[in-house]
């Protein structure tokens, strides 16, 4: 029988040790992992980012709408004050563009809030509660509406609109 001669090995090359292959394996997987959980906490921390913008850009739009419908809010001289009429969560502002009988209806149902003037419907989603109410000046004279909301990505808001025009009263400033 024959013996194999093995080659000597030269210094350096003696490669690695299956021990010493599985520690440097575990090493890049624990370095793996926590470059995977850096990675996803700064996708979760974008998307809430995100969020919170659309949130943001949605309340000014609401915002410019609920102005802009009550901006047309304009009692005849010979009327007193707008009214609103509410009925569950919804609510009525009447004296829309100057007529008694015109509205501007606002409503609130399944986290969905409905502005419509009788031209258009504007609906905005992601609140969990709303509430309108008169804004009254110091003498107690309704000046416009006062629109509370609470949403998820932005707590409690709300909106005082004016109405566009007032009737005229004698005797007060």
């Amino acid at each position: 029988m024959r013996r194999i001669a093995r080659l000597p090995s030269r210094a350096g090359e003696e490669g690695f040790t299956l021990l010493e292959v599985l520690v440097g394996m575990v090493v890049l997987s624990l370095l793996g992992i926590g470059v995977w959980t850096a990675v996803t906490v700064a996708y979760r921390s974008v998307e809430r980012f995100r969020e919170s913008v659309r949130a943001g850009v949605q309340v000014l739009q609401l915002d410019d709408r609920f102005r802009e419908g009550a901006a047309r809010v304009r009692p005849p001289w010979w009327s007193g004050e707008p009214d609103i009429q509410a009925e569950g969560h919804t609510w009525r502002i009447s004296c829309l563009d100057g007529d008694p009988g015109k509205t501007l209806t606002l409503s609130w149902q399944d986290g969905v809030l409905s502005i419509d003037d009788g031209k258009r419907v504007a609906r905005y989603r992601g609140f969990t509660d709303a509430d309108l109410s008169p804004a009254l000046d110091d003498a107690g004279i309704p000046f416009g509406a006062l629109l509370s909301l609470e949403g998820e990505h932005f707590g409690r808001i709300t909106i005082v609109a004016r109405y566009g025009g007032r009737a005229v009263r004698y005797g007060t400033p």
